[in-house]
């Protein structure tokens, strides 16, 4: 059973070993069950729930409902009977009755909406000033050009330095800077990501984004680091660490020049995110134009699909960025 849902589980951090278990005896039991057996379905998804929760937060408990998922779909993939079967509530598509009625709870969903509803709300009542913008980028600028020098000297630069700056020049993401992205030039000021933006549900979108210093500098860095740092063959387990060291240099570089709120995770550190959410604030200072709202702005240089009357997922990097 291992053997055969893990060999397939392809791109996406595969499960803990502890959670391998729990799936692996979720997908046994399952093996004998239809979707009328509803006694036994929901006591199954209460001892889920349960072992769950002795490993994590509710906050974080629809996250191995997803892996669980995931399982389920590849395990059952050819075997999908009249009686294991469910039309999926919005495609339409059958599926494994596992993958609507094993589900995270409705009491922990309404947790985890309040806590998401009353985090959004500080977040756009507490925001804090960057006072110096060009100090920030100033620094961006030092750390890539200095890795830039380096490697024109002696053939090699620092993958974390490199990455460090672009997470802040560019505002990518640790695994899109280190693997996932592709970069090209459009403009002076800004360059067309055309693939490996993450979170975006499968669909490819390609989009212009504006850099904080001039884009030639940005793609000569990510270029230099597309040779030097041979990344693409990683799976997101072996690329953690490389993520980690990068992390480990937003921090060093970044402490005591960008602003952090004592938010409710109790977040005090610079890291990548962070610097998103500058990279977002400072763009809107340097290039959005009057008559553009800063979120509907915000939307297109993050390459957000347009969803018109919506500016939520905006919002989140607009509460987060600071006023300038």
């Amino acid at each position: 059973m291992l053997s055969h849902w893990l060999k397939e589980w392809g791109q996406g951090k595969p499960p803990s070993k502890w959670v391998i278990e729990i799936i692996d005896d979720t997908l046994s039991r399952l093996e004998g069950m239809t979707k009328e057996d509803e006694t036994a379905i929901a006591e199954l998804n209460k001892e889920i729930t349960e072992k769950f929760l002795k490993k994590v937060k509710p906050t974080s408990v629809k996250n191995y409902y997803t892996y669980l998922h995931k399982a389920v779909r590849i395990y059952f993939k050819g075997k999908l009977t009249p009686f294991n079967s469910i039309k999926h509530p919005t495609k339409g598509e059958k599926e494994h009755f596992a993958c609507t009625l094993i589900d995270t709870p409705n009491d922990i969903k309404a947790l985890n909406l309040g806590l998401q509803r009353e985090a959004l709300d500080w977040k756009q009542h507490n925001v804090v000033t960057i006072e110096e913008p060009d100090l920030i980028v100033n620094r961006g600028r030092e750390l890539l050009e200095s890795a830039i020098a380096q490697y024109e000297k002696e053939g090699f630069a620092s993958y974390a330095d490199i990455g460090a700056s672009l997470a802040l020049l560019v505002g990518l993401r640790p695994g899109e800077i280190l693997r996932d992205a592709v970069l090209t030039d459009s403009s002076p000021y800004t360059v067309i990501l055309s693939q490996g933006q993450a979170k975006t549900r499968g669909k490819k979108r390609a989009y212009e984004m504006p850099t904080l210093i001039e884009a030639d500098t940005v793609l000569k860095g990510y270029n230099i680091l597309r040779n030097t740092f041979k990344a693409d063959k990683l799976n997101d387990l072996e690329l953690e660490v490389y993520k980690n060291n990068l992390r480990l240099q937003v921090e060093a570089n970044f402490s005591g020049i960008v602003p952090t709120l004592s938010r409710l995770n109790e977040e005090t550190t610079v890291n990548p995110q962070r610097l998103r959410a500058v990279y977002d604030a400072i763009s809107v200072f340097y290039y959005c134009p009057p008559q553009v709202k800063d979120f509907a702005f915000i939307k297109v240089i993050n390459g957000h699909e347009p969803t018109p009357g919506k500016a939520d997922a905006a919002m989140h990097y607009r509460a987060n960025a600071s006023k300038i």
